[in-house]
């Protein structure tokens, strides 16, 4: 281990050596459609995490192939279902497999596929209609008993919802309103706001509330009492539960189109302090998007990442002393300027760390998927060697190196940092190393650089 923590002394010390917490740019798809939503989940009952796309009409998903983040082409679910802004993945019938949730905004409906299993999907089944132009979708066990119900946004005219799972097994009941009043409640997340170990409701909303939550009165999806949080101010289109400042309750992580903020849970019942500004434009076309709250570098608290369906791509920024300070503005790839229109955290290629998955439409009319690789080890981030290449990955006997500059010694640990083989070769076995996820550290005349492996 102290090997590993080593190189990130390197980082000060040699030119040669250069360090970012994502790597490029990996093209998934250059003709994807005007995405309106891009979610992570095992649909093929893999183990890994695929990708599913919803265009204005059409609903797909990319596999996962090998679990390292390489992608089948796209595997149409649905072609009929216009306007979809709304998406969820879900077990909704109790089988262990994933379901997909979809709203309509022209249909003003929510559907779903039930899993048929291996990636297979059966055709709509309609959950709920007439609902004022369908949007937010939002699973979650509002009655405490052991199924997932659905919270229900609407993009027009007042109020919000609920459906009940019934059985169980996918059998919704009609709508229960939440509220009557709130007008365009297009989104919500669950989460115990309040501390009582059962479901809570936050909402967005415009016209004199702008941000409220709804208490689970009895844990069984009473939701009668509306506590108001925000009452001025621009549309928050993006929100987040988390706990932003490590005191064990749920923060509020937010945006506005011109501002990142967080709220904390002052005594963990859900009383929200004043917001907290993380980045604010003054820029004349302010466009922030798709604020999540998640441990990019793998030390413990939550980092925020957001992007802009402008100009800038997309940025992180770290939660400095995990209380909530965040630090100065990090582009996650600054050779990229152009609009990010989603933003998917998950682990794509199963290596212990988040990499970020996004979709574009850039100026020359391509419409891009793509995902940038978390290069963090540990919480050390990975340092690479120009031109550095290790193949074949994944690998099970022989693992060969290509190095732009003379090797000194390749190092190989496990994910606990102990040391498994040393070799100054460019050709080594490894067919006695152990199967999964290894770390490979070549020493070079000007430094080091580290890759990782994948060993089958």
């Amino acid at each position: 281990m102290k090997t590993l923590l080593s190189i990130y002394l390197i980082l000060f010390t040699s030119v040669n050596i250069y360090a970012q917490l994502f790597g490029p740019m990996q093209l998934i798809n250059d003709d994807t459609g005007n995405l309106s939503g891009l979610l992570s989940g095992d649909l093929d009952n893999d183990g890994d995490l695929d990708l599913l796309t919803v265009s204005t009409n059409e609903v797909s998903w990319h596999e996962n192939l090998d679990g390292l983040g390489n992608f089948d082409t796209t595997n149409v679910i649905d072609q009929n279902q216009s306007l979809a802004l709304g998406q969820a993945i879900n077990d909704l019938d109790g089988d262990e497999r994933l379901d997909i949730i979809i709203s309509s905004f022209e249909f003003d409906r929510v559907v779903w596929f039930r899993s048929q299993g291996n990636g297979h999907f059966g055709s709509a089944q309609i959950i709920a209609t007439n609902l004022n132009s369908a949007k937010g979708i939002t699973p979650a066990d509002l009655d405490g008993d052991g199924d997932m119900d659905l919270i229900l946004g609407v993009t027009n005219g007042s109020g919000f919802y609920w459906v009940e799972n019934l059985d169980g097994n996918g059998s919704f009941s009609t709508l229960i309103p939440i509220n009557n009043t709130l007008s365009q409640a297009r989104l919500q997340v669950a989460g115990d706001i309040d501390g009582d170990g059962d479901l809570d409701i936050l909402s967005n909303s415009v016209d004199g509330v702008i941000m409220s939550w709804f208490e689970n009165i009895d844990g069984q999806g009473n939701f009668s009492t509306q506590h108001i949080i925000e009452t001025t101010g621009l549309y928050e289109n993006h929100f987040n539960l988390a706990d932003i400042d490590g005191d064990d309750d749920l923060d509020i992580l937010s945006n506005k189109i011109d501002e990142i903020l967080w709220r904390e849970n002052l005594d963990g019942q859900g009383n929200f302090g004043a917001k907290i500004t993380i980045n604010l434009t003054t820029n004349s076309t302010p466009d922030f998007v798709n604020a999540n709250a998640v441990d990019l570098d793998n030390d413990g608290d939550l980092d925020v990442a957001y992007n802009s369906v402008e100009d800038f791509g997309s940025i992180w920024q770290e939660n400095l002393n995990g209380l909530g300070n965040f630090g100065p503005v990090q582009f996650i790839d600054p050779d990229f300027i152009g609009p990010v229109q989603n933003l998917q955290p998950a682990d794509i290629d199963n290596d212990g760390d988040i990499d970020l998955v996004m979709n574009s439409l850039i100026a020359n009319g391509d419409k891009l998927l793509f995902w940038y690789e978390n290069l963090t080890i540990l919480g050390v981030p990975d340092f690479a060697i120009k031109g550095l290449k290790i193949y074949p990955n994944p690998a099970k006997d022989i693992l060969f190196l290509k190095s732009p500059e003379p090797i000194e010694h390749v190092t190989i640990y496990d994910l606990l940092g102990k040391r498994l083989l040393q070799e100054n070769k460019e050709q080594i076995n490894i067919s006695s190393l152990p199967a999964g996820l290894l770390f490979v550290e070549v020493k070079t005349t000007s430094g080091v650089g580290v890759k990782k492996l994948l060993k089958k």
